[in-house]
């Protein structure tokens, strides 16, 4: 079976440090394919089965993220080991791949292939290419050399798994334990409302929310689909939205409405220079596919999850049976870390996965050194002997798994949990106590109108009282005449404005506010006293209240404060608890991942009984990890599971508490192996890693 290279992308990743380090192969002048491939110079570091590798080739590597990061210490010790790996992986697949052979022709058909790809293809665009691949240290020949080597390391993985076929017993597994990626796509019936003017689309948001007919609202102001009330999916001719998916939507206009998971309204959303906002009118989550639908589907994914099981174990093989030789001044060493069972879990792995875990990289400077080494580092370990626990007891259920060791333990997790369930009256119990998660925060839509006399507020507010048709328009004239400045701030929610500002707007019981019209929609509140954050004013001096007269005169000795008085006019929101039937389905998803998670971890729990673990690094700081490990459960803020391939997964949820388990932690989806969602072994860890709350962390500096 001839791979295609999207696929060969996915194993190279699945089987190699990662995308990242794969794009500093790709880019960087020389390449690090060893050998007779680009300059040599410098003195040799490393030898690999007498094949030498030099200093500048180690410096190219050290040169970029994350391995330039930090230059001392333990850490740095970490990633100068896992960058010589890089250059040994990356050595032992071109010894390998050597007697492959690749014709000028498939060379000069994969370069042209690039050229189009990137806009500079034929003749005419010589120069474009010359100064694109120049940018990375190419010429034409040395360019045709890297992609000579890649072509030839495509062709040695091909052969690998020519032979290899996929069984009816391991499509069957492999069905069973990936089943969410087999679901239908989730859908919304909505109507649309697009305009392009971010004031009106914050207006009609107000309006939406506060009650009034969304389909009215559409055909005024909409710029599309006006005289279908904004229905999706309705016919020419029709009012009525039917279901659609994600595709009918601008991608973040879509994200709004699908997140909400249910019913409601979405915050305006800009797209494609203009403003959505989408009433859901009903959500249908994503429903399980039978076997007999997609059966082709599935053994064409376990097809590929069996061949790059069979690549990574070749390619791991190359790299332990490896005479690795270092040279002069320079050391490399890759102990074990852990054992489970007779399976040991060494220091380059937990390296991979530490340091390439994006959220690690986010904190990845000196300064955060000691955090790594005692938080990331051992929290990264138990979840790697969590996942070779997996990898081991999968061998004694009731299934054949393929894949690589990552991809078959994220199998055997789920295949564990496959038959957890959510039952009506778990749901209800979740429902009551998260109500913090099902709630829809108050939003007001405000106009905020300042003055510096407090005479000059009143008339202002007075003003609109004594007009009975008050829009933007009137606004704008009122403050004109009486000399204040209008700052339209839009859709804002509770902390997000200065403290007098927010309590008048969300202090619904206060009486601060008086309504413009007969529906009471738009309402004017009283003048509103602000100062300046740092002023330093007596004690006896007048505060900033609502509404209250304060002065600016000198009291006591106290410095004289200039003084803002405002005005606010709003559309208020209170917030509004989501009743169950709206969120079931958000509520279910968070219950059924709880109850999946529960069944993994019990049967992880029975695994460590049967099976010894040495965790080689917590014994080697006596036990104690700075706190890292103490205070955490086995496995705790991880998931052995992938992505979902597709758009459907069966957990998604919104919001959680803190001290809930999310379905992102609990689930994370049930992935294929192979599949591009499932970063799989040696690749960094997808899920993040929790970090303890009483712990600061001091962000990487911008370009490290």
């Amino acid at each position: 079976m001839k791979l295609s290279k999207r696929t060969n992308a996915i194993i190279l990743w699945i089987i190699s440090i990662g995308l990242l380090v794969s794009m500093v192969i790709a880019f960087t002048p020389g390449t690090f394919f060893g050998g007779n491939q680009g300059p040599q110079s410098g003195e040799t570091a490393l030898e690999v089965n007498g094949q030498p590798i030099s200093e500048l080739e180690l410096s190219r590597v050290q040169q970029n993220p994350p391995f330039n990061a930090v230059q001392e210490g333990p850490v740095a010790e970490d990633l100068e080991r896992l960058a010589f790996d890089q250059l040994i992986q990356t050595e032992v697949l071109r010894q390998a791949a050597a007697d492959v052979n690749v014709s000028r022709g498939e060379v000069r058909a994969e370069v042209n292939e690039f050229r189009e790809a990137r806009g500079v293809a034929g003749t005419g665009n010589d120069r474009a290419y010359q100064n694109l691949i120049g940018g990375a240290g190419y010429n034409d020949a040395t360019f045709r050399d890297l992609i000579r080597q890649q072509l030839k390391q495509e062709k040695y993985l091909e052969r690998l798994v020519e032979d290899t076929e996929v069984t009816d017993e391991e499509v069957q597994t492999f069905f069973a334990a990936n089943r969410a990626a087999y679901t239908t796509n989730p859908q919304i019936t909505a109507r649309d409302i697009v305009v392009t003017d971010e004031a009106l689309a914050n207006d009609l948001y107000a309006r939406a929310r506060a009650g009034e007919d969304f389909a009215s609202l559409a055909r005024e102001f909409s710029t599309e689909r006006a005289e279908q009330g904004g229905a999706l999916g309705a016919a020419q001719g029709e009012a009525e939205p039917r279901p659609v998916g994600r595709v009918a939507l601008p991608t973040p206009v879509a994200d709004a409405a699908f997140g909400l998971q249910g019913t409601g309204v979405t915050r305006p959303v800009q797209a494609g220079g203009a403003y959505h906002i989408v009433k859901v009118e009903n959500f249908t989550p994503p429903e399980q596919r039978p076997f007999e639908e997609v059966q082709e589907e599935v053994r064409e994914d376990a097809q590929l999850a069996k061949e790059a099981g069979v690549q990574a174990q070749a390619l791991e093989t190359l790299r332990r049976e490896a005479n690795v030789e270092p040279r002069g001044s320079y050391s490399y060493s890759n102990p074990p870390v852990a054992y489970v069972g007779e399976d040991e879990i060494d220091a380059v792995t937990l390296a991979e996965e530490t340091y390439l875990n994006q959220q690690v990289q986010g904190f990845l400077n000196p300064n955060s050194a000691d955090i790594i080494l005692n938080f990331f580092k051992p929290t990264v370990l138990e979840q790697l002997i969590e996942r070779e626990l997996a990898a081991q007891g999968a061998g004694a259920l009731d299934g054949n798994f393929v894949g690589p060791p990552a991809g078959v333990a994220q199998s055997a997790l789920s295949f564990v949990s496959r038959d957890a369930e959510a039952t009506d009256a778990q749901i209800r119990e979740y429902y009551d106590a998260n109500l913090g998660r099902f709630t829809e925060s108050a939003v007001a839509v405000a106009t905020r109108v300042n003055f510096s006399d407090e005479a000059a507020a009143q008339s202002f507010r007075q003003a609109l009282l004594d007009n009975e048709n008050v829009d933007r328009g009137a606004i704008d004239v009122a403050a004109d005449a009486a000399g204040g400045e209008v700052v339209r701030l839009g859709p804002v929610s509770p902390g997000e404005t200065e403290e007098v500002v927010d309590q008048a707007l969300f202090n619904f019981e206060s009486g601060d506010f008086s309504a413009l019209n007969a529906e009471g929609e738009v309402e004017v509140s009283s003048v509103l006293t602000t100062q300046p954050a740092d002023a330093q004013i007596g004690s006896e001096t007048g505060g900033a209240t609502g509404g209250g007269e304060t002065g600016g005169s000198e009291t006591g000795g106290a410095l004289s404060v200039e003084q803002t008085y405002v005005v606010l006019v709003a559309t208020r929101i209170p917030e509004r608890v989501r009743p169950l039937e709206e969120v079931r389905s958000q509520a279910r998803d968070a219950v059924l991942a709880n109850n999946r998670e529960e069944q993994r971890q019990s049967w992880l729990s029975g695994l460590r009984e049967e099976v010894k673990v040495e965790n080689l690094l917590v014994s080697a700081q006596g036990g104690a990890t700075g706190g890292a490990l103490e205070g955490a459960a086995p496995g705790e803020g991880s998931d052995a599971e992938g992505e979902p391939a597709g758009e459907a997964a069966e957990e998604t949820s919104g919001e959680t508490p803190s001290d809930e388990t999310t379905p992102a932690e609990a689930e994370g989806g049930e992935s294929p192996e192979g599949s591009a969602g499932d970063a799989g072994e040696g690749a960094a860890l997808e899920e993040d890693v929790d970090v303890p709350n009483d712990t600061e962390l001091v962000p990487a500096e911008e370009g490290t």
